[in-house]
């Protein structure tokens, strides 16, 4: 019979769960999963809550990531650079038509929580990761579910590089119908460097029989037979940034807050916020992880700031707020 040596309760007043728990190898643990009690939108959505603790399960620090919508954590690593991954989905409205998506998400934490890089992926559907490992090169791998260019629900894999560019982002299926469903909630590395996978599928017309147990053996390229074409969604180019919507920041001039809206495609890539007043000084600055930042000024003085939203493959725009 085991003994309980300690346990513990964590999050704020509202709804809470832990969807993974893993142990480094200080033995320390971390914690990922969902909270309505922290957030952009307390007690209405989810955001993805994660906590490390000490090997007697105190808190060392706690972080959220999410925006206005519902977004989860559900599965996460150690990796070997001391530093964490979670994988899960990321909410997002498009304005155009007004519709609630989501997209795989991987965050890349240093070991104090720091976020090094945050990254979605693939076209605006309904798409999400469940389960997350990591490569001997420091390369990411990922099985979920989502919805390809025909809506048909199909078992998702995804590899990325270790600084999160996307490398391979491939459908795989059991059932062909259209109104199937594929499901991927877990994936192994396997001996001859490919990947074995599982989940579940649930048939429909003209598919037959009933839901059962899936498991699907993949190569290293996530094919699951020979010749199967190379499908790579990489993160969006020079040219295509250029061609996204601008930055908005609203109101302008403001008072003690102002709102910036950045266009999904920044989301492609590490973006960074600075603001700069006209002596050059840095002010404020963040790491965005959502389409819509809050940013407190009610510290910054009267005057003109320079907004610079840069990514990590050298594209920026820049904007002059006033504050009254």
């Amino acid at each position: 019979m085991a003994n309980k040596l300690w346990e513990k309760e964590y999050g704020g007043g509202l709804y809470e769960y832990s969807g993974q728990i893993v142990l480094n190898k200080r033995k320390e643990f971390f914690l990922c999963g969902v909270t309505q009690s922290f957030g952009a939108n307390i007690g209405n959505t989810n955001d993805i809550l994660v906590i490390k603790t000490d090997s007697l399960g105190n808190v060392k620090w706690q972080k959220n990531y999410g925006g206005i919508y519902t977004d989860v954590g559900s599965s996460c690593i150690a990796t070997k650079d001391g530093g964490f991954v979670i994988a899960g989905a990321y909410t997002y409205q498009e304005p155009q038509p007004g519709i609630i998506y989501c997209k795989p998400w991987l965050i890349k934490l240093d070991s104090m929580g720091n976020t090094v890089w945050g990254k979605k992926y693939g076209d605006a559907k309904q798409n999400f990761l469940h389960k997350v490992i990591e490569l001997e090169d420091g390369s990411i791998v990922a099985a979920g579910q989502g919805y390809n260019d025909s809506w048909e629900l199909k078992g998702l894999f995804l590899k990325v590089a270790p600084n999160g560019d996307s490398l391979i982002y491939r459908y795989v299926d059991n059932l062909k119908g259209s109104s199937s469903s594929n499901y991927l909630y877990n994936i192994e590395k396997t001996n001859d460097n490919g990947f074995v996978a599982c989940g579940f599928v649930s048939p429909q017309s003209p598919d037959t029989g009933k839901a059962d147990m899936w498991i699907i053996k993949l190569d290293s390229l996530g094919c699951d037979s020979a010749g199967c074409p190379p499908v790579t969604v990489g993160i969006p180019t020079a040219q295509k940034l250029q061609e996204a919507a601008p930055i908005f920041l609203f109101p302008n001039p403001f008072n003690e807050q102002i709102t910036l809206q950045l266009p999904e495609a920044y989301l492609e890539h590490t973006t960074q916020v600075y603001v700069f007043n006209m002596q050059g000084q840095l002010v404020y600055e963040q790491t965005a992880l959502q389409t819509q930042l809050q940013l407190n000024t009610s510290q910054w003085q009267p005057g003109t700031y320079l907004v610079k939203v840069a990514t990590s493959n050298g594209q920026f725009q820049t904007k002059k707020i006033i504050k009254n």
